[in-house]
């Protein structure tokens, strides 16, 4: 890596074996998926590779276990993904409205409403993703590698990839002096 993460977190480096919890909105059906739940993340056509619809739920614990690892090098680390189990009927309605955030002096508080709903344990499923992180790795390291050396010493503009998924730029802004997809595609854009 081009630049180590900086050391700002509270957690013991002496831990040896470190859960990472990537807690997902989406659901998963456990029924169709067997006894093994990752295989619902693959293909199942030609060389299996991560299906789309996971990639970015899946690219998102391969970067969390990336910087766990930078910092805490000599712990194993779980990478685990927990999603809802669509197979399974949820005890209350309009469960979204029951989660929120509070904290007092910089620490979460109990959520009571929530963990009632979710009394039924197996409503939530606890995936190891450890093999889907595996095959992300080389790739999440080289956009990082990419990223930290475009930031340090001093941040540089990375060089766009223009292509015809430009059209749906979220930059194009129109109305504004500054416009990314512009900037990008200058006069021909």
């Amino acid at each position: 890596m081009a630049a180590r993460w900086p050391a700002s977190t509270s957690w013991s480096s002496k831990a040896t074996l470190l859960r990472l919890l990537e807690i997902k909105s989406r659901s998963l059906n456990r029924i169709g998926a067997g006894d093994d739940l990752t295989s619902q993340f693959w293909t199942t056509r030609g060389t299996p590779r991560i299906r789309s619809g996971w990639l970015p739920y899946l690219e998102d614990v391969t970067f969390q276990w990336l910087v766990l690892s930078e910092r805490y090098p000599e712990a194993k680390i779980i990478p685990t993904l927990v999603l809802l189990d669509s197979s399974q009927p949820c005890p209350a309605d309009n469960l979204y409205q029951l989660i929120t955030t509070s904290s007092e002096n910089g620490r979460l508080l109990d959520d009571i409403p929530l963990q009632q709903a979710l009394s039924n344990p197996s409503l939530v499923l606890e995936i190891d993703v450890t093999r889907e992180v595996d095959a992300l790795l080389p790739t999440i390291q080289s956009d990082v590698d990419l990223f930290l050396n475009h930031l340090t010493p001093s941040p540089s503009r990375i060089e766009p990839h223009l292509s015809a998924r430009c059209r749906d730029c979220e930059y194009r802004i129109t109305a504004q002096a500054q416009n990314g997809f512009r900037e990008c595609w200058g006069e021909t854009g």
